[in-house]
């Protein structure tokens, strides 16, 4: 499931840094290592992490979850390519806000939550329609945006990094760092 569209720009993440924006949806295409090879495979999608983005004076960061949810600097990427979604919400401000009410719960990343994206993928089993206090990437994108007012039709309440870029809109940039 690519959102790939024709008008998006292709640039380096040193080109591309002063046109990502607050609320932008980072949606990572890691090819490297096992557990990003088995989300390409489970999900049929280059997507293998989502964040969201966030100026913070002159840094950018991203709000994302790994072993816990926190805010980063989005240079970490290194060389690792990524696409960049425009904010599904109307103020971006409002995006910045949740992110940090968001973080105010201790937020460990869910394992079992992995389990059930793959379950619902690959064979079809219903997944629970609302997310415990544990989130995956995506979930935490998701629920970012939801609290700032977003409420996409058909995105489950567990949502795979690939269908939260679905359902944010087309890719604006394309980041390639040759990764």
């Amino acid at each position: 499931m690519s959102n790939a569209t024709s008008g998006a720009q292709r640039m380096n993440y040193v080109e591309a840094r002063s046109h990502i924006k607050t609320g932008d949806l980072i949606a990572l295409r890691t090819t490297h290592g096992g557990f990003p090879a088995l989300v390409r495979w489970f999900t049929k999608s280059p997507y293998t992490h989502t964040a969201v983005a966030l100026w913070m004076c002159d840094r950018l960061m991203m709000i994302e979850t790994r072993i816990v949810a926190g805010i980063v600097p989005m240079s970490q990427l290194g060389d690792t390519d990524f696409d960049v979604i425009r904010c599904p919400v109307a103020d971006p401000e409002y995006v910045f806000i949740e992110a940090f009410n968001i973080l105010g719960t201790p937020i460990n990343y869910d394992f079992i939550d992995l389990l059930r994206i793959a379950a619902r993928l690959k064979l079809g089993w219903k997944a629970p329609d609302a997310d415990d206090g544990r989130k995956v990437c995506s979930a935490l994108s998701a629920a970012v945006y939801r609290l700032a007012g977003w409420n996409p039709a058909g995105l489950p309440g567990i949502p795979a990094p690939c269908e939260v870029v679905a359902a944010a809109g087309p890719v604006a940039i394309e980041v390639r760092n040759g990764g």
